[in-house]
């Protein structure tokens, strides 16, 4: 009576596993200043692996790596420490950035540039290409330069993969399953039983 049930209930849930997309993943890319700095840069992408090809990111792109992708970015240098939050105009946004055959080509921070999470006078300007290499520069009080120099940008790393809730609705309704009928085999009695 139980078992049509059961099994039913499990295919309906394979298939809904199925329907599901494909796994995201957190996309690295580890960020070298040419004054000691470190930083990274984070994508999450719904898809997997960086697709090949040329995107441009900014806010309100459709590119088949969207803006909502970007997850973050952190830079510690000079003893500041400094995130950019989203994509948008305003500091503390990316205005672009510009991944070309999965490498991190290009990069431009809104305004004044991000600001430092201790001393909110302080701002990071990130622009260029990290390949050729990239632009930095730390300004404080009225523009004055504290520092600049050049960044470049490491190959791109599979930090984590991000489990989809497909995942996770497989793995409960297996354990339900196997509970379920552990349960219904004890209350039946032995499976076998010696004379």
């Amino acid at each position: 009576m139980f078992k049509p049930r059961l099994y039913a209930f499990l295919i309906a849930g394979a298939a809904l596993g199925m329907t599901m997309p494909a796994r995201a993943e957190i996309v690295a890319y580890a960020l070298s200043f040419s004054d000691g700095g470190t930083g990274r840069l984070e994508l999450t992408l719904p898809t997997g692996p960086i697709p090949t090809g040329d995107y441009n990111l900014f806010k309100g792109s459709t590119d088949t790596i969207s803006a909502s992708g970007f997850t973050s970015l952190t830079v510690k240098d000079d003893g500041y420490s400094f995130s950019v939050a989203g994509f948008g105009n305003n500091n503390g946004q990316l205005a672009s950035l510009e991944i070309a055959n999965t490498l991190f080509k290009g990069i431009n921070v809104a305004n004044a540039g991000a600001p430092s999470s201790t001393d909110s006078n302080v701002f990071l300007e990130l622009d260029g290409d990290p390949i050729t290499p990239g632009h930095f520069q730390i300004t404080g009080d009225n523009g004055a330069v504290i520092f600049s120099g050049t960044f470049t940008a490491g190959a791109p790393v599979i930090a984590a993969a991000v489990p989809e809730p497909s995942t996770w609705a497989m793995m409960i309704l297996g354990f339900t399953g196997v509970g379920f009928l552990a349960h219904r085999r004890r209350r039946s009695g032995p499976a076998l039983s010696l004379a």
